[in-house]
């Protein structure tokens, strides 16, 4: 059971992050049940309950050095509550771990299943939001359904290709032991 998150913002400059970045949306793509929560407290609020009572792994792509830390901020700074996950996967930091190199969402789904990201230009992204927010939603959408594909080659321990090599990422710790459990353990030897 998981859901990958993706988070949309504006603004920002990387020598003060996160400070400056300011969220415009979060995707969550709950096994193809995708909800959508905006900057507002009482959404915001709605995303923070879910999140504290959600058991199964919030799967990101860079989550790690991007959407949680700004999530975080906006929850401390909005709700005055802590960001809560219970299980986390970051398949940017897996690969890192693997690898010792970073490559963009965009080049690995494509080199592993011939699929890209919408193109777009994050610096419009305020103004697409107040302008055609739909449109913001769509190119979200699509980057949770592409990093749901990744996540799913990981569960299935299936290689992701980089472009000049290839990477099998480990199990989630959660799967592990369920694969541990059922006898398996030669799936993360």
């Amino acid at each position: 059971k998981f859901c990958v998150l993706d988070i949309e913002t504006a603004g920002g400059v990387w020598n003060s992050f996160p400070d400056g970045f300011d969220l415009l949306m979060t995707g969550l793509d709950c096994e193809n049940d995708t909800r959508v929560y905006t900057a507002s407290s009482d959404s915001l609020e709605c995303l923070a309950n879910f999140l504290d009572t959600y058991e199964g792994t919030i799967v990101t792509f860079n989550g790690t050095s991007f959407d949680l830390p700004i999530l975080k901020q906006y929850f401390e700074k909005v709700l005055s509550r802590r960001l809560n996950i219970h299980d986390h996967y970051d398949i940017l930091r897996e690969i890192y771990s693997k690898t010792g190199r970073r490559i963009s969402l965009d080049k690995v789904c494509n080199y592993s299943f011939g699929e890209r990201k919408m193109p777009w230009d994050h610096r419009l992204n305020r103004q697409v939001w107040e302008e055609d927010p739909e449109l913001l939603i769509k190119y979200n959408r699509v980057d949770l359904e592409i990093t749901s594909k990744l996540y799913r080659r990981v569960l299935a321990n299936e290689p992701l290709f980089l472009g000049d090599s290839t990477v099998v990422l480990p199990l989630p710790q959660k799967q592990l032991h369920l694969n541990l459990f059922k006898g398996e353990p030669h799936e993360y030897q």
